[in-house]
């Protein structure tokens, strides 16, 4: 073969060195330059670089492909070195005297990282290089970008502090966003996440939630400390109402068992229902008190007597056995007295006519006779088992001693209780106002000061 003037150079980052080869030599290594001893042809060394001819002509602005490496030959002719665009494209050719375009690596110039593909091209948008993503823009500058959102095929990425794309469960800013865990990488919006055991909810814009939400139709608790996980079994406060969040973090409706009680909450705004009387989705009413559990036991509701039985939770009606007494309640509800028969009560009347005792006997025969002056009433009644109290209920007699509510100073006075409302109460009376025998009624402020026989 002709003799030739091999120029061999080191892998990247060497450095040329001249050797005379005189015998036949092997085709040259990929990272090598061959000045052949025929100059009509082939790359010259010049002045620290290359230029390359072709039938005696020096080559400018076009590609020389050799030794199965690819070149570019510059507007002077020289082979080029570093990054350099050639039409809309950048390339890399090395910054070690090479000379040869570079592809499938990273390439690091003017403090940025950039990467050429399997046609030496930088690339740009996102790319898979290895198992990862990274995004290097959509604006021909080509560099490797960091810590910024991508937008590609529909979806929205991150790419981290290391130009990555992230996957799970990510904080950014003060947010947190979910970019899956299959290889996918984009950002979830709108869907449930499992993680460290606890459920999480990604809105529309991709944040994990916080607070009261409303999903589809139902509403849950996040948290409010960014912690953003569901909270379940948990009672939560918002917007003046008390909320529960049962055992699948959705709010409460209805009535329902929590700690050893019940509560009702409402079927449309799901608070908790205080002091209300409520229908519950069986069709079966309930009693609710201050603290909205569930009323069992005696109640003093809108002026009248309730009560509720403490097994069925349901209020009484007819005659029922309570504590050993029998009580009568209307079909209603209300208490109206002692349940007849009961071993005082009487049709007959043995009071004198035209006295306040001989109205009330008349008007409730449950009353007992013989039980002497007004003021005495409570005490007899009481040992007769009656149900003697502070709390007026419509149908009970009203007992005043003397001196109270206009009442005689010696024998006192009793009355019906016609109305209640608040601490006063409407009564219906014999001997006052109408005179002897006459009926007439009034309103009596301070209802809790007097007694009531029921």
């Amino acid at each position: 073969m002709k003799h030739q003037l091999l120029i061999p150079f080191a892998m990247a980052f060497g450095v040329f060195s001249a050797s005379i080869v005189t015998e036949s030599a092997d085709l040259p290594a990929t990272n090598q330059i061959i000045a052949q001893a025929d100059e009509n042809n082939g790359f010259r060394p010049t002045n620290g670089g290359y230029e390359y001819y072709q039938d005696g002509q020096l080559v400018r602005n076009s590609w020389a492909f050799e030794w199965g490496n690819k070149y570019y030959i510059g507007s002077d002719g020289r082979a080029l070195s570093g990054v350099q665009k050639i039409g809309d494209d950048y390339f890399y050719f090395g910054d070690d005297g090479t000379f040869y375009a570079r592809h499938n690596q990273w390439v690091s110039a003017w403090g940025l990282d950039y990467y050429v593909n399997d046609e030496g091209k930088m690339v740009e948008g996102i790319q898979k290089i290895g198992n990862d993503y990274y995004y290097f823009g959509d604006d021909h500058r080509f560099f490797k970008r960091t810590n910024t959102w991508a937008s590609a095929w529909g979806h929205d990425y991150y790419v981290g502090s290391d130009g990555r794309t992230l996957q799970g469960f990510q904080k950014i800013g003060n947010e947190y966003y979910y970019f899956g865990e299959d290889n996918t990488h984009y950002k979830r919006t709108d869907q449930w996440i499992q993680q460290w055991g606890h459920d999480y909810y990604v809105g529309s814009d991709g944040r994990a939630l916080q607070g009261v939400q409303k999903i589809g139709n139902d509403y849950y608790y996040f948290g409010e400390d960014n912690t953003y996980y569901k909270r379940t079994n948990q009672w939560v406060q918002q917007w003046g109402h008390d909320y529960y969040a049962g055992p699948d973090g959705q709010f409460y409706h209805d009535v329902k068992a929590i700690d050893g009680t019940y509560y009702a909450f409402d079927s449309n705004g799901y608070y908790k229902l205080n002091s209300q009387y409520v229908r519950s989705s069986w069709g079966l009413w309930y009693m609710f008190g201050q603290d909205g559990r569930i009323i069992t036991g005696w109640k003093d509701w809108y002026g009248s007597r309730y009560y509720f039985d403490p097994v069925s939770y349901l209020k009484v009606t007819g005659d029922h056995w309570i504590d050993g007494r029998l009580y009568h309640f209307d079909s209603e509800g209300r208490l109206q007295g002692s349940a007849y028969p009961h071993s005082q009560a009487s049709a007959n009347n043995t009071y004198p006519f035209g006295y306040c005792t001989y109205y009330v006997k008349q008007e409730l025969p449950f009353i007992g006779n013989y039980w002497g002056n007004a003021r005495h009433w409570s005490a007899t009644a009481r040992q007769h088992g009656y149900v003697v109290d502070n709390h007026p209920s419509v149908g009970s007699a009203v007992v005043f001693q003397p001196g109270q509510a206009f009442a005689d100073s010696t024998y006192g006075h009793v009355a019906v209780v016609k109305e209640v409302q608040g601490n006063r109460i409407r009564i219906s009376e014999m001997n006052a106002r109408a005179g002897f025998g006459g009926v007439s009624e009034r309103w009596v402020d301070g209802s809790d000061q007097f007694e009531y026989i029921h």
